[in-house]
């Protein structure tokens, strides 16, 4: 079996995997993605659902083909049946054929100089000498870098948890409609998560579902046994919701994406914040290849902290808190947010891509920090310990 040669080797070819190879190839760095599927962008694991402003940061333009629908409003559904809607025209939130766009990213690498090999299953990544040995089924490679992009199977090596059972049908049904996202919370029926329809044009949808120790199908039968529907597609897509792991580059390979575990730790979604991963990774690697900084490489870790540590920390005490909620609890809490000023915070203020800081502004309302205090005790208040916003509460009742 030959040995071929790259600066760089990236395996897995998804987004964070190709945003990467992206940012090498223009610097003129030879690279090759090996993918194990023989279709890239399939299997089509993620909703696709994004801000226009992410994929701006993001340096995509999406072409007109892979875009299925514009989200307008987003309802939430309590376990006894009660909605809130929330107005979300001002965010720019879009939904995405992820197949699509992912071939279209494929393409643009290609174009760039880029490689890209499907169908290579990749069984061993180690350092030889001055460098690294990747071999696959088909061949064996020697590179200077190589960049873990597989997703959520090289994850749970290093950190074997944070993976949840989760499904998903499309659909056709004429109860969809096209500009709404819903989420239906019930912690008996999907604990630790909920059960989503995303909506992708010419009244079909994605509509899913997770959860602690759930069998999927029959959770999504139930509901859709109560909406009349034509099953088109069925996929098996568990969710990785485990946050991010301590360190991204591990035996001097560089992991990237859901190998990193860049998935939110509260809704799974990915496109922004694993896409970065790809994209800062890549950076970091062509300064490291050119200009022989060691150290850069590991900027690329600081540099994607800096931007979503926080929010990252704080989704997955939310995550915690929420796990804890009984339906009455969740039904509470939605009740609250309905009567209260927060419904409207949250449909101008929210950034789509860090809304635990809108959470944290909507608390400054005293009837929803009270409900919170009494009903996830003091999971709220470690959300936010540096924020002083449940202070009010305690002065208040200080004063009493």
């Amino acid at each position: 079996m030959s040995t071929a040669v790259f600066d760089v080797i990236i395996v897995g070819g998804g987004l964070a995997g190709l945003l990467a190879a992206r940012e090498i190839a223009r610097a003129g760095k030879s690279i090759a993605i090996l993918e194990e599927h023989f279709d890239i962008g399939l299997p089509e694991k993620c909703d696709g659902l994004v801000t226009k402003r992410a994929l701006g940061e993001l340096g995509i333009i999406p072409s007109a083909s892979s875009l299925q629908a514009y989200i307008k409003k987003a309802t939430f559904h309590s376990p006894s049946g009660f909605e809130i809607e929330i107005d979300a025209e001002h965010q720019g939130v879009i939904v995405l054929n992820r197949s699509i766009l992912d071939k279209q990213l494929g393409v643009e690498v290609v174009k760039l100089g880029a490689e890209i090999r499907v169908g290579e299953r990749v069984s061993v990544i180690r350092r030889k000498d001055d460098l690294f040995a990747v071999s696959s089924q088909k061949q064996d490679y020697r590179c200077n870098v190589a960049i873990d992009c597989r997703g959520s199977s090289s994850y749970l090596r290093q950190r074997p948890k944070g993976l949840l059972p989760a499904g998903k049908y499309e659909v056709h049904g004429d109860w969809i409609d096209a500009e709404k996202v819903e989420v239906h919370f019930n912690n008996q029926v999907t604990p630790g998560f909920f059960t989503w329809v995303i909506p992708t044009g010419n009244k079909t949808a994605k509509v899913g579902t997770a959860g602690n120790g759930i069998s999927p199908f029959s959770v999504l039968d139930s509901f859709l046994n109560k909406r009349r529907s034509a099953i088109m597609r069925k996929i098996t897509a568990p969710i990785l919701v485990g946050g991010p792991l301590p360190n991204f580059c591990l035996n001097g390979i560089v992991m990237a994406g859901e190998a990193a575990g860049q998935s939110k730790p509260t809704t799974a979604g990915g496109i922004y914040s694993a896409g970065m991963g790809g994209l800062l990774a890549g950076q970091a690697i062509v300064s490291h290849l050119t200009n022989s900084e060691t150290k850069a490489i590991l900027s690329y870790q600081k540099k994607w902290r800096r931007i979503f540590g926080g929010e990252f920390r704080r989704m997955a005490k939310l995550r915690r808190v929420f796990e804890q909620l009984t339906n009455d609890e969740i039904d509470r809490l939605l009740h609250i947010v309905s009567e209260s000023t927060v419904l409207k915070m949250i449909s101008l203020d929210t950034d789509f891509d860090f809304h635990t800081l809108t959470l944290a502004r909507s608390l400054g309302s005293r009837g929803l920090i009270e409900i919170a205090a009494l009903i996830a005790k003091s999971g709220f208040r470690e959300l936010f310990p540096r924020t002083g916003l449940l202070n009010p509460l305690n002065s208040t009742n200080n004063k009493k």
